[in-house]
């Protein structure tokens, strides 16, 4: 009677397991084409990478799943695209080019893997991607304009996002700054170029359940309107 009661068991379980991990790879395969999907789409995109460029490293997006294989993939190609090339391996080739490159391993894969992503390129572009970001990052923590303003002139990313708070919570410098209430450097950063749209303070949100702003919310609306004008004209 025991093994007849086993043998039901193990029936029953079986199907059920399966059909767990056909779900779990269902879901699995779901998320790894829509990351894909927007790693393409801002390839696509893309204003700094040359068109021949993009779709080789397309393919690479496309067919890889590993960022290791496209990165070696990548590697091999620089040596007969001279415009590839130029972004990966020129110091002073194409720099917002591999600012772009990053921001596409980010939507294929993480935000958080944009430095390991970098380190492990290892070419001198890439150590100075890594050096700039730092600098950005340590000025606006600091308020330190100087420092931003040397980060911008290496060749910083203005509309990168790092990590607020034990990688819990990825930020763009110019959310940064708006939040922080640095209209100094929000200023700095939408003359150097950063994207001001999606960024208006909004009354009524949860950090102002009576709709009221203070004065320097709505000088940062003010400024944030201006540049957006600017950007859509």
């Amino acid at each position: 009677m025991k093994k007849i009661i086993l043998l039901t068991t193990l029936l029953c379980v079986s199907p059920l397991y399966s059909i767990k991990n056909n779900y779990q790879e269902t879901a699995y395969d779901y998320c790894n084409r829509q990351n894909r999907e927007r790693a393409l789409d801002y390839i696509n995109k893309c204003k700094n990478i040359p068109d021949d460029v993009k779709e080789i490293i397309s393919t690479y997006f496309n067919n890889y799943n590993d960022r290791t294989d496209i990165i070696k993939a990548i590697n091999v190609a620089c040596l007969t695209n001279k415009e590839l090339n130029k972004i990966i391996n020129e110091l002073h080739g194409n720099p917002k080019g591999f600012c772009d490159l990053m921001e596409i391993f980010a939507a294929r894969f993480s935000n958080s893997i944009i430095e390991k992503v970098a380190k492990q390129i290892g070419t001198r572009v890439a150590k100075n991607y890594l050096e700039t970001r730092t600098q950005l990052i340590k000025g606006l923590k600091s308020g330190n304009t100087e420092k931003i303003k040397q980060a911008i002139h290496n060749g910083a990313n203005i509309d990168t996002r790092f990590w607020l708070d034990t990688k819990h919570h990825s930020i763009t410098p110019l959310r940064y700054a708006i939040m922080t209430q640095q209209i100094n450097v929000i200023k700095l950063l939408l003359q150097a170029g950063a994207k001001a749209e999606k960024y208006m303070i909004h009354e009524k949100s949860y950090s102002h359940p009576f709709g009221e702003l203070t004065l320097q919310e709505k000088e940062i609306n003010q400024i944030l309107e201006e540049a957006l004008k600017k950007q859509q004209s």
